[in-house]
């Protein structure tokens, strides 16, 4: 009988010993902002057929503001875009919250840009189809919960020439080539 107990356990023994692989870390974006100030001039605005002169793009007023969540979305969309691997956002009944299951968290933060758009048809009533150009300078870092520290910094400068649907878009083409590029830049890092 003894001899058949040692025989049972030898199994668990071995599977106590074997090193466990190394767990693919998990990403969550944390935050995503933009150092802007409401109402502050990021651009120059053009309208009519002629893109004649209209003012100064201003961010947080009329058309040219993008809500902090939308943000992080625009933000967590680009990294799935380009290969990072992202729990989903929202919590689910059997398991944590994205942040919470997430090993690495993410911050993002424009801390420059330019927007200089034109609306061809925006005295016509039609504030979509901007033509224009885009450019950002991003702060990325990473967090590591198990070491309970920033483990990667770097930067990123995009620019971008379009004819988006509106101001988001422009913005969330932006945010998407900063997002290749960070991901490239991590990459490097590891």
């Amino acid at each position: 009988m003894r001899f058949s107990f040692v025989i049972a356990s030898l199994p668990l023994f071995f599977i106590a010993i074997t090193p466990c692989a190394a767990a693919e870390p998990r990403y969550a974006v944390a935050y995503a902002r933009a150092d802007f100030g409401r109402g502050e001039k990021i651009g120059l605005k053009k309208a009519g057929l002629l893109c004649l002169p209209n003012g100064a793009v201003r961010w947080g007023k009329g058309d040219f503001y993008v809500e902090p969540a939308e943000l992080v979305a625009n933000v967590g969309a680009g990294l799935a875009k380009s290969g990072l691997s992202l729990p989903e956002a929202a919590a689910s009944r059997f398991g944590p919250a994205a942040s919470e299951a997430a090993s690495h968290l993410i911050g993002f933060r424009i801390t420059s840009g330019r927007f200089d758009v034109c609306a061809r048809k925006w005295g016509l009533g039609d504030r979509s189809r901007l033509r224009g150009t885009g450019r950002v300078t991003a702060r990325w870092e990473v967090f590591s919960k198990a070491e309970q520290k920033v483990v990667l910094t770097t930067a990123t400068e995009q620019s971008l020439t379009s004819e988006a649907e509106d101001f988001a878009a422009l913005l969330e083409g932006l945010i998407d080539r900063s997002a290749e590029e960070f991901v490239r830049k991590a990459a490097a890092a590891h």
